[in-house]
């Protein structure tokens, strides 16, 4: 998916270091498609601090 190569590429093609907003993008894009299983793998492996837009899926992950 080249969404996912472009989240990828940020830090060394634009010098850009992606934030949680980036990847809340990415899991929202990932849901919709249909890609679940990817965007519950970024949901549990990406550090998300300060970002509030992913909380609260992330703790009804969690705790499901």
């Amino acid at each position: 998916m080249k969404a996912c190569a472009t989240l990828e590429s940020m830090p060394s093609v634009y010098s850009i270091t992606a934030t949680g907003e980036h990847y809340a993008c990415m899991v929202d894009l990932l849901s919709c498609v249909g890609h679940l299983y990817k965007a519950e793998d970024m949901i549990k492996n990406v550090l998300w601090t300060n970002c509030s837009c992913v909380e609260g899926l992330a703790q009804c992950m969690q705790n499901s």
